[in-house]
């Protein structure tokens, strides 16, 4: 292809072949890529001014013999027209290359030889070229011009670098007409894609025979189909309209203030039978349904927003009028409302015809489903249609019965189920100490009662040990002795005619003198241990709390009792309560696994035996090292394992009115994790096998 000659302030004429390549190679991309009419000139009108060193150029679309213009770059002459008459003389002007069908040059201060009423009165040469389509793609027989390109040169340009522009406008011209062929095609796939999915929307609108699981499908499919943001069906109930699916959620919450605005918006749109549509702050609705929108896009920053009333399909048969009449009422004013919202305008213009038509095809389905969930007892039978429609009736009964036991084992082995280990307990306050015997002797006297409260320190009983007694006295008595010895020796030593006997006595006197203080000093400490002993006879409480032990007045009063025998039971019973469980030691490796996978405060429900409905909750605390065995005598006493479970209320006792009392029986529940059904029901029946097995 030729190309212009260099014009004044244009580079050499190899570098302009190089650059005109590369243009014209751009181009040809450009014509190729999926982008608007607006883009695709834009950016052919910036690079052919910018290589032909032009003034400027604009472009225009021809539809039905009328001019849009779509990109302009630089000065044109639409610019310079200032009066009507000017701009009708340029409009002229431009089709005249349409008349041709060819490129025109028409020079400064002249006249279109095809159109002697469009002058260039500028001092700029103007350069204008049809895009035009081939025939065999035209309805018609004749090429037709789907776009014009006029280029401003400037007018002292050599008439070698014109025949250049012309040349340039020429090739331009037809990668214009490459590019409308690429997007008509672009187009009509598209229509066609869309075509196809509004098919395959039918079937699934209709899947679901219920009003909310076909509300979701229309949302989602419809949301797919239309290319939006997010569309919503709202339905009526009564007088106003409340949200009933969402695209992209699985659950609507229609009390946020975005459901109110909607159901408000759907309300209005409802009442007025007729579509409304908003695009960057225009509305081509009624004031109150504008009003309504316009608010909920101030809070929802949406760019396009598109509320259609889906109204009743009609019948087979029924007269036009009559239903138009019918729709117009109030009783027959549409159920259903769909709005379709655009929050990014980057990604094109929200479709209303492709919303027209999904509301079309999911109005059959929409007003079915309204019916079915408005029949008595729909939703309790659909399950048994559902299972009716399953079973075909050539299956026998054998084959039915044989499929019905697989489903039946296969359950056991894959329904979950909650595991929980039963166990007894009683209700203990967590501060409770037992009063032990500080040594053998006979309780002489009880100082308290059952359910007496008293405090730390108080004398609880007094004991007396007949044994103790008599160290007592011999100790005292050995004592006496001691300290009369001593006294006499002292009384010798101090005798003159002791003092002036010989050395020997002296020492002799002196060395007894010395023994006798030492067994006094031992005598006396000796009495004082055993004194202490006896005031311990003297049974104190350790704590603030009040007696648990009953009748224990009866059950001590001269009784003979051994060291370290439980004679008292003290609790506080204003400290925390806990349960304390006595679990088979059987069941315990379930506990102690379930502690493992779980983490070791597993949760426990029990239930008081004062109590007949009221159920508590707390959690496993400790659980003892040690398996203890019953102490009543019994043929096959079962071992069993202490746990203590902390309280979830720790207020229980103060919430129950104080009827709570220390060893207060209960049945309680260990959750041990979920299990197969089959496991939870016979794993008692399965470990007695396994130890039957085993013995």
């Amino acid at each position: 292809m030729p190309t212009p000659l260099p014009v004044s302030g244009a580079p050499a004429e190899s570098q302009t072949w190089q650059e005109l390549e590369d243009v014209f190679a751009a181009f040809g991309q450009l014509a190729r890529a999926p982008v608007s009419p607006t883009e695709f000139y834009r950016t052919v009108l910036e690079q052919s001014v910018r290589a032909l060193s032009a003034v400027g150029g604009a472009a225009w679309l021809c539809a039905h013999n009328m001019l849009q213009p779509v990109a302009k770059v630089g000065r044109t002459g639409h610019d310079c027209a200032s009066t009507d008459a000017l701009r009708r003389a340029h409009e002229s002007l431009l089709m005249s290359s349409v008349t041709a069908g060819r490129v025109i040059s028409i020079s400064p201060h002249s006249v279109s030889e095809e159109q002697p009423d469009a002058p260039n009165t500028s001092e700029h040469l103007v350069i204008v070229g049809p895009v035009l389509l081939p025939a065999e793609e035209t309805t018609e027989n004749r090429a037709a011009a789907v776009a014009i390109i006029e280029l401003w040169m400037p007018g002292d340009a050599s008439p070698a670098a014109h025949r250049g522009c012309e040349q340039f406008l020429i090739a331009l011209c037809e990668l214009a007409a490459d590019y409308h062929a690429f997007y008509e095609l672009r187009t009509l796939r598209q229509e066609d894609q869309h075509r196809t999915e509004l098919i395959e929307l039918g079937p699934l609108v209709h899947k679901e025979l219920g009003l909310s699981g076909t509300a979701y499908a229309v949302a989602n499919e419809g949301r797919r189909i239309i290319g939006c943001d997010r569309l919503s069906v709202l339905v009526a109930r009564g007088n106003s309209c409340r949200l009933l699916a969402a695209s992209g959620v699985s659950r609507v919450e229609r009390r946020s203030g975005a459901a109110r605005r909607l159901a408000h918006v759907a309300e209005l749109v409802r009442r007025t039978d007729e579509p409304a549509f908003y695009a960057d702050g225009e509305c081509d609705a009624l004031p109150p349904v504008e009003e309504a929108i316009t608010r909920h896009v101030e809070e929802s920053h949406a760019r396009h927003v598109a509320a259609i009333p889906v109204r009743r399909p009609a019948e087979a048969g029924a007269d036009d009028a009559l239903l138009l009449n019918k729709r117009r009422s109030c009783s027959e004013r549409p159920q259903f409302v769909l709005v379709a919202e655009q929050f990014d305008a980057r990604e094109g213009e929200l479709r209303r015809d492709w919303l027209v038509e999904v509301a079309e095809l999911s109005s059959t389905a929409l007003y079915n489903a309204l019916v079915v969930d408005s029949l008595p007892f729909g939703r309790a039978l659909r399950p048994l249609a559902k299972a009716k429609e399953a079973i075909s009736t050539h299956v026998t009964r054998a084959a039915l019965s044989g499929a019905i036991a697989a489903a039946a084992i296969a359950a056991l082995f894959i329904v979950p189920a909650d595991f929980n280990i039963e166990a007894p307990g009683t209700m203990q306050p967590t501060v409770k100490r037992d009063v032990f015997a500080p040594r053998n002797g006979v309780v002489e006297e009880v100082l308290v009662k059952h359910g007496a409260d008293v405090s730390a320190g108080q004398p609880l009983l007094r004991m007396r040990d007949p044994a103790l007694e008599l160290e007592l006295k011999r100790v005292d008595g050995e004592l006496e002795t001691a300290q009369r010895q001593l006294d006499s020796v002292r009384s010798a030593r101090t005798n003159r005619a002791i003092r002036d006997t010989s050395p020997v006595d002296s020492y002799r006197l002196s060395a007894e003198e010395r023994e006798l203080e030492q067994k006094t000093a031992n005598s006396r400490r000796e009495l004082e241990l055993l004194t202490h002993e006896r005031e311990k006879l003297v049974v104190v409480s350790p704590i603030k709390g009040r007696i648990l032990t009953w009748d224990v007045g009866h059950e001590l009063s001269a009784r003979p009792v051994e060291r370290g025998e439980v004679l008292v039971t003290v609790a506080d019973l204003s400290s925390p309560w806990q349960l304390e469980l006595a679990v088979p030691d059987d069941r315990m490796g379930y506990v102690l696994a379930a502690q493992k996978d779980l983490g070791p405060q597993l949760p426990v429900r029990f239930r008081l035996g004062s109590e007949e409905r009221a159920s508590h909750t707390g959690k496993i605390a400790e659980v003892c090292q040690t398996v203890d065995l019953p102490e009543e005598k019994t043929s096959r006493p079962v071992p069993t394992v202490l746990t203590k479970v902390s309280l979830d209320s720790p207020d229980l006792v103060a919430s129950l009115g104080g009827e709570v009392r220390p060893g207060t029986t209960a049945r309680a529940l260990i959750e041990c994790g979920r299990r197969s059904i089959g496991f939870v029901w016979f794993h008692d029946v399965w470990s007695a096998a396994v130890k039957w097995w085993k013995l």
